[in-house]
């Protein structure tokens, strides 16, 4: 029987709220709401850890930060850690990685540096992204384009940006010959909605007059809340006032944009690729966006960081929505069960898609 392929895509900051087909809210993710519809639909889909690094490490290793090593941003896994990628190397598969990675122990941008795990060719980190910009573009990414202004002043179209650039190279992975030649698995990973916020000045003028509705949530006082968050909120501010409304129309312009480019390398799978592909789709963790008087994300388990979206479309098209509460630790070991691949016993997660009860106590995420 012929192994199946993996099309993983990520996102970065992009919690159930900000999805469509969770949210009802008019975000315009109609790429991410049409996979949810010819797919299978987590409703309870936990990060194991509100902040990037962290929730990177327990999705791409299998196991939690406090045994892999990131226990926060910039710290990598010990070099005696697995990960995807070796897992799937390993049994044969030709594994490709491109965009953030935000696991090797260097600054926000990475080092440019594949892993050996990953094809070399198509890796494409931060630094890889900086290295082909001149010094001026790279001021303008990193704190210079804040308004409709700024992306207009600088001519900034969708080749400019970081997104643009990754879905390219996907689109030409998958559209090379030696893809009919062996099983692949391609992990598509997008730094939008995340700051720096760049996209087309179209999709920035959408959300000029948008104002996200926040409702109860955005007047908690913090009374009786751990002192972090109260620390929190005073050293960053929520923007929301008493009418509980959010308002960043960078922040929801890029989040429309990276869905637009995840639809095109979904669109870009060969029919024949679509009959043994499974797509998966998910995010790191959220956004607070104010609710409970804090922004930003951290140590908290509000349901606004923490609940992230997780669709998966198997070559079969099997619609359904699962209620069961899941994690980024069980997306390896299902992947490692549909490519018939043995889980090492070190890996705590499930196979979510053979999990038709409620877990108990021990099934945690």
């Amino acid at each position: 029987m012929k192994r199946p392929n993996f099309l993983f895509i990520m996102t970065d900051t992009q919690a159930t709220n900000m999805v469509g087909c969770y949210s009802g809210k008019p975000l315009n993710t109609q790429n991410i709401d049409s996979l949810a519809a010819e797919g299978i639909r987590f409703n309870s889909a936990y990060t194991c850890s509100p902040v990037c690094t962290p929730a990177r490490a327990g999705l791409f290793t299998g196991i939690y930060a406090n045994q892999s090593g990131p226990w926060t941003n910039n710290v990598a896994p010990g070099k005696n850690i697995s990960t995807m990628g070796r897992y799937f190397k390993d049994a044969g598969y030709h594994t490709c990685y491109i965009g953030k990675w935000h696991l090797d122990g260097h600054d926000y941008f990475g080092t440019g540096e594949c892993p050996p795990e990953w094809d070399a060719d198509y890796w494409f980190d931060g630094a890889n992204y900086l290295s082909e910009l001149t010094e001026k573009e790279i001021s303008l990414w990193r704190n210079g384009l804040n308004s409709v202004e700024d992306l207009q002043a600088n001519h900034i179209d969708e080749t400019f940006t970081w997104a643009h650039r990754i879905s390219n190279r996907a689109v030409d992975f998958l559209q090379q010959p030696a893809r009919a030649e062996e099983p692949f698995l391609m992990v598509v990973s997008y730094d939008e909605p995340h700051h720096p916020f760049t996209c087309p000045v179209e999709y920035l003028e959408k959300y000029a007059d948008f104002y996200y509705e926040l409702g109860e949530k955005s007047q908690d006082d913090l009374a009786n809340k751990p002192e972090h968050h109260r620390l929190w909120a005073q050293a960053m501010p929520s923007p929301v006032g008493d009418d509980g409304l959010y308002h960043h129309p960078l922040y929801f312009a890029c989040n429309d944009f990276v869905d637009d480019q995840i639809g095109r390398v979904i669109n870009a799978l060969t029919p024949e690729q679509r009959e043994n592909t499974w797509v998966i789709y998910t995010s790191d963790h959220g956004e607070m966006m104010g609710a409970h008087k804090l922004i930003s994300k951290g140590a908290a388990m509000y349901d606004d960081i923490t609940r992230i979206p997780l669709i998966i479309r198997s070559p079969q098209g099997e619609r359904r929505q699962v209620d069961t509460p899941v994690s980024h630790i069980d997306l390896l070991p299902t992947m490692m069960a549909l490519a018939d691949i043995e889980k090492p016993e070190i890996l705590p997660g499930e196979n979510i898609l053979a999990v038709t009860e409620p877990r108990g106590r021990d099934g945690g995420i």
